[in-house]
């Protein structure tokens, strides 16, 4: 039987405390089976637009932000895909609801 654990990791409580500090709302956690490894963040913001959605993994395409934020490079989703493709995993970023957000997740092979 595959073992699993759902604990937070060193980088998942890196993550929210940046969001906390950020004032936004931010679940992580790390879970690992005999076959692979997810890394999954949550929020609870807007989600992603759907005319953004098939540009995600895009090299430099990033999504305007509110008032007084920084635009982004648009390079860390590419980036983590590039890595992810190399060591045969998958990226995986979506809307979902109650409550609204998106959620990442990124499955290595263990």
């Amino acid at each position: 039987m595959p073992s699993s654990s759902a604990r937070p990791c060193r980088t998942c409580w890196t993550t929210r405390s940046t969001f906390r500090r950020r004032r936004a709302s931010c679940g992580c956690a790390c879970t690992r089976t005999v076959r692979q490894l997810e890394w999954s963040v949550r929020d609870q913001g807007p989600g992603i637009p759907d005319y953004a959605r098939d540009r995600l993994f895009e090299r430099f395409y990033s999504l305007p932000r509110g008032e007084g934020q920084d635009k982004g490079s648009g390079l860390g989703l590419c980036l983590v895909k590039e890595v992810s493709d190399l060591h045969g995993g998958q990226v995986v970023v979506e809307n979902v609801s109650s409550p609204d957000g998106c959620i990442a997740r990124w499955r290595l092979p263990a």
